[in-house]
């Protein structure tokens, strides 16, 4: 597992993860993307390869997935001040739940076929529908902003994505682009909606993004 007291680097295909504890030295946590830019010359890593920086305890669910027992079992011992047999712990395995969760993306992806698309859009107030965002810019969320990935298989997934800063009062204006981008239909056996909160993602989402899902600061 990773060591508070140092800094880790996390090689992918066309992404670089430096990973900083909180432990670390002053030089390392200020040379952590010299070291990373470093490296890629040193893998002769491809052009355009990503490096992020990441600060334990802010990691995302992407870096996660990496990870296995990254998230811990929960154990609750409880009930001994009311009379309770204390020996009964509640136990949550917290493995197993993400293994139902990956059961469930799968199954999804089982439905949606192997020749499904994948269009993703903003949502922007000044605009009346949503604007597609081009390819390149997939997996690269800002944290400012509301998006629709729209994946169209067998069925159609349609997942709107917000972002943390989002007024709780907005979040019901920005739902009726996803009533746009439908066409108004509903039909829940061929259309599924879906929202999600930076944070939040799971399998399911990720799957859209094999070469990474980036949260950035700002607006896009």
């Amino acid at each position: 597992m990773l060591d508070t007291n140092d800094v880790f680097i996390l090689e992918l295909h066309k992404h670089i993860f430096i990973w900083i504890g909180r432990g670390a030295n002053t030089e390392e946590k200020k040379n952590a993307l010299i070291i990373g830019k470093g490296f890629l010359k040193k893998k002769n890593k491809p052009k355009g390869t990503r490096v992020t920086r990441i600060v334990e305890k802010a990691e995302d669910v992407h870096f996660k997935s990496f990870f296995n027992g990254f998230y811990p079992i929960h154990k609750v011992n409880s009930g001994g001040q009311m009379g309770y047999d204390t020996s009964i712990t509640a136990n949550q395995d917290m493995d197993a739940l993400a293994n139902k969760k990956r059961e469930a993306a799968q199954q999804l992806m089982d439905q949606l076929g192997d020749n499904y698309t994948v269009k993703v859009y903003l949502c922007d107030r000044n605009e009346d529908k949503p604007t597609e965002i081009p390819e390149e810019d997939y997996g690269h969320f800002y944290q400012d902003n509301v998006y629709l990935i729209d994946v169209k298989g067998k069925l159609r997934y349609l997942i709107q994505w917000f972002g943390p800063r989002l007024a709780g009062d907005d979040v019901s204006f920005y739902r009726h682009y996803m009533d746009i981008l439908t066409d108004y239909v509903f039909a829940p056996r061929e259309i599924i909606r879906v929202s999600v909160q930076q944070g939040h993602e799971d399998n399911t989402l990720l799957n859209f993004f094999p070469d990474g899902f980036i949260c950035h600061d700002g607006k896009y």
